[in-house]
């Protein structure tokens, strides 16, 4: 099976932005969405897309400052967070919140709720047609 491609397009106050994104056969168009969420949250960051989407230990997104992991183990991404010395950010599609580490109160999380993305505490209503 070989991955989709979907072409997404996100209007903000700010800017607009074009996003070409692949689907890993394993991955849920959720977490797609929710990628290209994050890519597009982290902009003024340089985000850039890691080529090892759902394999184990890869982040997601890397950008300057941060490692974002979405539906992985938060031991693990702690552990490659903290080995290249950049902030974690955990993300879900799951209904739960992902636990942040005690020991490391900086990790984000974000998740998406039907028409909403929460990161953090900041609900984004997608407004999806």
């Amino acid at each position: 099976m070989s991955s989709k491609l979907y072409k997404i397009n996100v209007i903000t106050e700010d800017k607009d932005f074009k996003i070409i994104i692949a689907q890993h056969p394993s991955e849920s168009i959720e977490r797609v969405i929710l990628r290209a969420l994050l890519y597009i949250y982290f902009h003024n960051e340089t985000p850039k897309f890691t080529s090892e989407v759902c394999q184990g230990d890869m982040p997601d997104i890397e950008t300057k400052s941060c490692l974002i992991f979405v539906d992985k183990k938060p031991k693990k991404a702690k552990f490659v967070a903290s080995k290249f010395g950049k902030k974690l950010i955990l993300a879900t599609t799951k209904d739960h919140q992902i636990p942040i580490n005690p020991i490391d109160q900086k990790a984000w999380y974000a998740k998406i709720d039907g028409q909403n993305i929460i990161i953090n505490d900041h609900i984004i209503n997608l407004n999806l047609r």
